[in-house]
């Protein structure tokens, strides 16, 4: 088998197999075609998968779970790959990417044919909800036409309850859907893959956070009282919004939004504020605090070492009071003031933080 890290084959268009269900016979035709063509050709299947040695072949295991395979064949998709399943959401999500989509049965699958399968698809899961067909969620009421906003609030209130007892590795957006009570097509309509759902979710919390701090800064006179507010605001924030905090901050995500250099090039690009990712506004509101500290000349170390610092003597503490409810706190206003303040002189030129 040939993995990630061997010779790549020539950049172009590359063949996606959704591999769990793809039989023998069908995949000694790919490997064929593809040392034919000199295409790179992948394998996506929760399983370990045996292939021909080639510079153009490779597999790709995942961890088992609904979707799973499905969400890392449309994460790496660029237009005009080629897909192979029978897997008709996986097929939806690879057309609207501007893929091609081939059945196993050697059919092409594309915008003129995909909304009369999706049909099919739900017509089935439409009679299981009727009891007509077996398996599938119960008998849900369907929500009134214009009134679509709650049914997506209410696919939100899943993933997140399902997040945070299961893990988000172990919830698909099948497992939503049917928590819901609707198919797994249906909830495409609003989200496309489960990590839309999980950025609508932090992005929430972040928004919420945005403005209590907007709204509590206005009490503060000076930059080290204005820092010293934003701080104590994050921190009765997560303490008091613990399950949304954990959900952004505390559960590792498999699908991240922005990667390390994404984050990083925000940080220089000097965007405008309000085109930044409501986290990333977040985490900017605490940089600004702090340069003003600096261009007071209150500061004794580099700003940004100095809000991460802050940021993550904030973070440490919220975790300890999220997860360690039983410990015998002290008075909980008066250990965030001290956090926050010893935070902030230790940071200083001065020992003082008057």
């Amino acid at each position: 088998m040939v993995d990630d890290t061997q010779t790549r084959a020539p950049a172009g268009p590359a063949i996606w197999v959704d591999a769990d269900a793809c039989p023998t016979v069908l995949r000694d035709v790919l490997f064929r075609a593809a040392e034919r063509t000199r295409t790179r050709l992948t394998l996506v299947a929760n399983k370990p998968l045996r292939t021909p040695p080639s510079a153009y072949i490779r597999a790709r295991q995942v961890p088992r779970g609904f979707d799973v395979a499905d969400d890392e064949i449309v994460a790496a998709l660029a237009p005009g790959d080629l897909v192979v399943t029978n897997d008709i959401p996986l097929a939806a999500q690879a057309i609207a990417r501007g893929a091609r989509v081939l059945d196993m049965r050697g059919s092409w699958v594309d915008g003129n044919n995909i909304a009369d399968r999706l049909a099919t698809r739900d017509l089935l899961a439409e009679l299981r909800d009727l009891g007509q067909a077996g398996g599938g969620p119960a008998p849900v009421e369907r929500k009134p036409k214009g009134r679509g906003h709650e049914r997506r609030e209410e696919i939100l209130a899943a993933a997140a309850r399902m997040f945070l007892e299961l893990g988000i590795e172990n919830v698909s957006t099948r497992r939503i859907a049917q928590a819901v009570g609707i198919s797994q097509t249906s909830l495409y309509v609003y989200f496309p893959n489960k990590a839309a759902l999980l950025e609508v979710l932090c992005d929430q919390c972040f928004v919420k956070l945005v403005a209590l701090a907007a709204s509590e800064e206005a009490q503060a006179g000076g930059p080290v009282d204005r820092l010293r507010w934003l701080m104590r605001t994050y921190v009765r924030f997560g303490v008091a919004h613990s399950d949304e905090y954990r959900l952004s901050f505390m559960i590792k995500h498999e699908h991240k939004a922005m990667s390390k250099q994404d984050i990083a090039a925000f940080l220089d690009s000097g965007v405008p504020r309000e085109a930044l990712p409501p986290g990333m506004q977040c985490f900017m509101g605490l940089q600004d605090r702090v340069d003003e500290l600096a261009r007071a000349g209150l500061l004794r170390t580099d700003p940004r070492l100095a809000a991460q610092v802050i940021w993550a003597a904030g973070h440490g503490l919220v975790t300890l009071l999220i997860t360690m409810p039983e410990f015998p706190w002290v008075d909980l206003d008066a250990l965030i003031d001290e956090a926050v303040d010893t935070q902030i002189r230790g940071l200083m030129m001065g020992s003082s933080v008057n």
